[in-house]
């Protein structure tokens, strides 16, 4: 045994060496701005602490992916056809993490709840390479969604008690301050992104490549300060973190994005409903306030119930009857992964809007068929009902631990996230499906020993 851990720690060294070597050598060829140069040394310097130490690692790369979300459209290099930015090398470093630290954990693994049906809609996306008619666009697609199973799988492995849980959330919210920090200075130099066609001033959105994504993940920010509020002890914590929660709502109202104040109604809704009665009746009272004072706001909420042939839910609703006919053309497999865009601005052109589904749902149908929505909602289901099983057994213990607190705002989070799905592009929210599945790792670790 000692033996076999000494080849290991002599092979982690070696390619840790090897990998310092490769930087050094390719990086003057690079020609990259100051910027990308001192993140890509930010990167690699998160990948050798993933190899010395994975618990680390694992929390750096959390907090780095939503400060590296704008490099996406940033390309380092290319690979054939394939385009490599920061954020798809730090998955590719996580997936090759993950990869090497399966064997060594595959008894611990075996025990994973959720595992077979994400093995199962991972081959469904494999094959959905295999048949696609833009490999290219398959193999990235296919690379994203591994690297959201990898934090799964990550966080199950690191997490071994309750308070490797709340660390993980912790992490999480560390993550967010750096593109907070951000969001304020464009708050200030009133520098965020204007739609003017759309009469919407300055939507917030951080380090990342786009308002939506920074609100997703802020909602996610949300829900995790929510449950440290809950489960503070000291009057001092439970203010920081109180605090931090309307810092993070007030941040949430200035991306102006619909789909997130949906996400983030329902998790509040749900879990008022479910237990925490004066939180709904204190957030029922921000909701109208903010409502009545701030116009824009009051604007976007409206234009959700409008229902005018220029209004974005009939677009939406335009948009879902013709990927619906695209879906029928390939019921069973659907057109290949990730290629779900394409397919819809090749058949609509881009003169009609965007080609995104703004449907996850129909967006899995068009591009892996039913054999891939089903596999894709049985992850889902699966999640919520462990979630929902484990509070219902809470209750009926009549114990109120600081782990029932989280299970039941993630589980409000995640109902909500799904409801967000029906009319958003919430799975293209990488930064937010890492964290997210991070956590549900380090819970699903936790619930699987209870």
């Amino acid at each position: 045994m000692s033996m076999n851990m000494h080849q290991k720690d002599q092979i982690g060294a070696t390619l840790i060496i090897f990998l310092v070597t490769l930087f050094v050598v390719i990086l003057p060829f690079l020609n990259l701005s100051f910027l990308l140069t001192s993140l890509l040394f930010l990167t690699f310097f998160a990948f050798i602490i993933l190899q010395i130490n994975l618990r680390w690692g694992f929390f750096l790369f959390l907090i780095l992916r939503p400060i590296l979300d704008f490099s996406s459209e940033m390309p380092l290099f290319e690979v054939g056809k394939i385009s490599i930015n920061l954020a798809s090398l730090l998955g590719v470093m996580i997936i090759s993490t993950t990869l090497l630290r399966i064997p060594s954990n595959m008894a611990l693994l075996k025990k994973a709840p959720l595992l077979k049906y994400w093995l199962g809609f991972t081959l469904i996306l494999i094959l959905g390479t295999a048949i696609s008619f833009n490999k290219t666009t398959s193999i990235s697609e296919l690379i994203r969604m591994l690297t959201i199973f990898s934090f799964f799988i990550l966080g199950f492995i690191v997490t071994r008690t309750k308070k490797d849980a709340f660390q993980i959330a912790k992490v999480i919210l560390i993550s967010t301050m750096i593109p907070l920090l951000v969001a304020l200075y464009q708050l200030i130099t009133d520098s965020g992104l204007t739609l003017s066609y759309q009469d919407v001033p300055n939507r917030l959105f951080g380090t990342f490549a786009h308002p939506n994504l920074f609100a997703f993940s802020l909602t996610f920010s949300i829900a995790l300060s929510l449950v440290m509020f809950l489960v503070s002890k000291k009057s001092s914590r439970k203010w920081f973190y109180g605090l931090l929660l309307l810092v993070f709502t007030f941040f949430l109202a200035q991306t102006y994005t619909r789909g997130a104040w949906i996400l983030f109604v329902f998790m509040i809704l749900s879990a008022g409903f479910l237990k925490l009665h004066k939180l709904l009746v204190f957030f029922v009272v921000i909701f109208f306030a903010l409502y009545m004072i701030a116009e824009p706001v009051k604007d976007r909420v409206n234009s959700i119930t409008t229902l005018s042939p220029y209004s974005s839910i009939s677009w939406r609703f335009n948009l879902w009857q013709d990927a619906i006919v695209y879906a029928k053309e390939a019921p069973l497999l659907g057109h290949g992964t990730g290629v779900a865009e394409e397919l819809i601005q090749e058949r609509r052109g881009l003169q009609l809007g965007s080609p995104a589904p703004h449907n996850d749902f129909l967006k899995i149908l068009l591009e892996n068929g039913i054999v891939g929505l089903l596999a894709f909602v049985a992850i889902f289901a699966s999640l919520s009902k462990i979630l929902f099983s484990y509070f219902l057994s809470e209750i009926r213990s009549k114990k109120t631990s600081n782990l029932s607190f989280l299970v039941l705002i993630f589980l409000c989070f995640a109902l909500g996230l799904y409801a967000a799905s029906f009319g958003d592009n919430v799975l293209k929210a990488t930064a937010l499906q890492w964290s997210f599945w991070a956590q549900a790792g380090g819970i699903m670790a936790i619930i699987r020993k209870k």
